[in-house]
């Protein structure tokens, strides 16, 4: 995110399985998460790289309406969940400690675990009088 901020803000689903996942909870681990995004934002432009990051253990899902069918981002769901986290990047304290060029650290934002609420499953045929609309099927659909 960061359409109309002064900086980009990266936002991070971790696998807390993965081996070489750094642990979120402890602070060596945020260290690190913060170390690694400077790492691999060395080659971006100044207006390219992240003022900070949040990061989260919850993946994104389809389910969760945060990826597409086509595992896509959506960013309103996005942005909206992780609106408290954004704010907070971008509030006075955190916009003074976000990274300038040839800086090494990067402020690191944990978001908390939350429940997602999934939508109610929608029938395959809502319509209680379902026809087929193909002539050679038609039979057999009757209401």
């Amino acid at each position: 995110t960061g359409r109309d901020r002064p900086y980009p803000l990266a936002i991070l689903a971790l696998d807390t399985h993965h081996a070489a996942c750094p642990d979120p909870s402890s602070a060596a681990g945020v260290a690190a998460i913060g170390a690694d995004v400077t790492a691999a934002c060395t080659e971006f432009a100044d207006y390219q790289r992240p003022g900070a990051v949040v990061v989260t253990t919850q993946p994104f899902t389809i389910a969760g309406g945060e990826l597409t069918a086509n595992l896509k981002i959506r960013r309103k769901p996005v942005e909206e969940r992780f609106a408290p986290q954004i704010d907070q990047a971008y509030s006075p304290p955190a916009a003074a400690a976000a990274p300038r060029p040839g800086a090494t650290h990067m402020p690191v934002i944990i978001a908390p675990w939350t429940s997602i609420t999934l939508p109610a499953p929608r029938a395959l045929w809502a319509a209680p009088s379902y026809r087929c609309c193909c002539p050679t099927r038609r039979r057999g659909f009757a209401s």
